[in-house]
């Protein structure tokens, strides 16, 4: 076949070079949109991730924006959905998910406010009440101070009038207000032994040693009692556990209580010389000078408790 040029008018012509220029144009996006598109893309998903676990709805719609504005995720929609998805469409898409997006993120932040104004409204009641029992407290302690202090000194006052039971009543209305009760168990043990109630003073003074309060002391005072009411066993049993912890005046007493006594056991023969023996017959201190007594006696030493 033989060319034939200029067949076809050059205005009727058509360009492909041209046709394939303006095919990959409109094809191939600019590379400043794409980045812009990876970056956008990129921020929604981020802002989505972050909210999902807490504000679930606002992170949906925030990680279908992203794979919307992800070049990828722009071509699987046209892939799955088989349409055109032009950028006015998506712009379109897009704008209407950020305008639902606008209401559900308020939504989520006026419910955490109000859930941090409840919060903030509990701890504020909480701060108040403790505040309040705080108050209550540091009242009832002056309170009972106050009243501790009050007594006290009503019953030192009547101590120095000589007034002993009526400051041994006002020892026992301090007691109700007291913490640590070892001293005025002990002032009253004291008016208690000297208005001779000697059982109430064994209770205190008991209280005292099984509190450990001058164990020593206090067991000799408690003998003293049981001397008065001449219980001799009770009393020797205290003055020795007194007598253990290094007291001399319970020596003293014990001694006097329960002094040493002698009794006789038997008789042996005494020799000249000083020695004993049991023998009685011929022979017998024949090496000890002879025999001085026959029936010398023997005694031990012995208490009575």
């Amino acid at each position: 076949m033989k060319y034939i040029p200029n067949i076809i008018p050059e205005h009727s012509r058509i360009n492909l070079d041209n046709d394939k220029e303006i095919t990959q144009n409109i094809k191939q996006p600019t590379t400043i949109w794409t980045i812009l598109s990876y970056i956008a893309s990129g921020l929604f998903f981020i802002g989505g991730i972050g909210t999902i676990f807490f504000r679930f709805w606002e992170g949906v719609i925030c990680l279908i924006i992203g794979f919307t504005l992800l070049p990828q995720g722009h071509k699987w929609i046209e892939s799955t959905l088989v349409f055109k998805f032009n950028w006015t469409i998506k712009t379109v898409f897009v704008s209407i998910l950020i305008l639902i997006l606008i209401p559900v993120s308020q939504n989520y932040t006026k419910q955490f406010e109000e859930i941090k104004a409840k919060e903030m409204a509990l701890k504020e009641k909480a701060d108040e009440e403790e505040r309040i029992r705080k108050l209550e407290i540091e009242r009832k302690e002056k309170e009972r101070l106050d009243s501790l202090n009050y007594y006290s000194s009503k019953a030192d006052e009547k101590i120095k009038l000589g007034q002993f039971k009526s400051a041994i009543a006002n020892i026992n209305l301090a007691l109700k207000y007291a913490d640590s009760q070892s001293e005025l168990i002990q002032k009253r043990a004291e008016l208690n032994f000297r208005t001779n109630q000697f059982n109430d003073a064994i209770v205190d003074y008991s209280t005292l040693i099984n509190s450990y309060t001058n164990k020593r002391d206090n067991y000799f005072r408690r003998a003293t009692c049981y001397q008065r009411l001449n219980n001799k066993k009770e009393a020797v049993s205290d003055l020795k556990q007194a007598i253990e912890l290094g007291s001399n005046d319970a020596k003293l007493l014990h001694d006097k209580i329960n002094p040493i006594k002698r009794r006789l056991t038997g008789y042996v023969t005494l020799c000249c010389d000083g020695t004993t023996t049991s023998r009685k017959g011929r022979g017998t201190c024949s090496r000890h000078d002879g025999v001085c007594n026959w029936n010398h006696p023997v005694y031990e030493e012995y208490r009575e408790f």
